[in-house]
C-alpha cells in the first residue's frame, strides 16, 4: 500500500493527494518496481491508496513479497562508494553544465533547470 506514485513523464513522485488534484488522467507508476498502479479505495480501515494493477509483482512493498529479505543483515555505511558516488556526480553535472552552456551559447544558466 502506497500513498505515493511516479509519473514517468516526469520521473517526479507525487502524493495521492497531488495526484487527485494535478494528474488524474495520467498512468500512475511505482515509485519502487515501476509498474503501474491505480488508485484503490479505502475501507473503514485502510485509507485510498495506490495499489499495482497487476498480479504477482515482485515489488518488495508488498508484504507477502519482503519474507525474502527479512534474512538479510544491515551492512555498514561504504564510505568509500559513497564518495566515489559524490565525485562522480559532481563530474558528470559539471559536464552537462559546461554542455548546456556550450550549446546555448550561455543564455541558459543552472537556475534555468530548477523544476519547482
Amino acid at each position: 500500500m502506497s500513498f505515493k506514485a511516479l509519473n514517468q513523464n516526469y520521473s517526479t513522485v507525487y502524493t495521492l493527494d497531488e495526484w487527485e488534484r494535478n494528474l488524474i488522467h495520467v498512468t500512475p507508476y511505482c515509485p519502487v518496481c515501476g509498474v503501474v498502479t491505480e488508485k484503490a479505495a479505502g475501507s473503514t480501515l485502510r485509507k485510498t491508496h495506490f495499489a499495482h494493477s497487476i498480479q504477482n509483482t515482485d515489488c518488495p512493498t508488498i508484504n507477502d513479497n519482503r519474507r525474502k529479505y527479512l534474512l538479510l543483515s544491515p551492512v555498514g555505511l561504504d564510505t568509500e562508494n559513497g564518495r566515489d558516488l559524490i565525485n562522480w556526480t559532481k563530474l558528470t553535472c559539471g559536464t552537462c553544465i559546461r554542455n548546456v552552456r556550450k550549446f546555448s551559447k550561455d543564455v541558459l544558466s543552472f537556475k534555468s533547470f530548477r523544476i519547482c
